[in-house]
């Protein structure tokens, strides 16, 4: 792929941030009265992310991610069986994409979801670093879409995962030229979005 063809209304800075996910909810919650003991074994435990001091008895607290399917329109994946495409070497979002996503914002709206996770993905022709690059661009094309129609920034996790998650396998697509090549592999240029929600479940023993 030739850097001569980026999308000039992407920049580096936000495909670099789109690699580090927004902070999340804390892991949980604790007595202030409970004693050093509880909170040492409590440490122990990875399941248990919190404890608390019930009447005559002991509670622990777990934190459970739900996806979130939004009468199943999540998980969704543009540029995969008709939802849109990406062209080659570009991040540019095309109508019907926008249009699909103008219908993904209005459900956010009345959705409970705490993080939507947006990753971007491309094609095996070119370097990692420019693949790694232009996916972080396509995922961060979708986010600044979303939230210009009033998603929160907030609740964002944009990554980028280059040409390493393909959905052509290793021997489709092979002996063909340039152009043939491109077409073979449309699939593989692709942005996945997923929402998901934090549940604490209270175990009282």
């Amino acid at each position: 792929m030739s850097p001569g063809e980026q999308d000039a209304g992407l920049d580096n800075a936000a495909a670099s941030a789109a690699a580090e996910p927004l902070p999340g909810a804390g892991a949980g919650i604790g007595d202030a009265n409970a004693g050093a003991g509880d909170a040492a074994a409590a440490a122990e435990q990875h399941d248990i992310v919190g404890m608390v001091e019930a009447p005559g008895e002991k509670a622990s607290s777990q934190e459970m991610v739900m996806p979130q399917t939004l009468g199943g329109m999540l998980p969704l994946t543009i540029g995969v069986d008709g939802e849109g495409e990406f062209d080659f070497d570009r991040a540019v979002l095309r109508d019907d994409v926008k249009t699909l996503l103008d219908q993904l914002a209005r459900k956010l709206q009345e959705a409970e979801f705490d993080t939507l996770e947006i990753v971007g993905h491309t094609d095996r022709i070119g370097t990692e670093e420019y693949n790694q690059y232009l996916s972080e661009r396509r995922a961060w094309a979708v986010a600044r879409y979303l939230v210009k129609q009033g998603v929160p920034v907030t609740k964002l996790r944009v990554v980028g995962k280059g040409m390493y998650q393909p959905l052509t396998n290793t021997d489709e697509c092979v002996g063909l030229d340039r152009q043939q090549l491109i077409a073979c592999v449309q699939k593989d240029r692709r942005v996945e979005i997923s929402a998901s929600i934090r549940r604490t479940d209270v175990d009282i023993r």
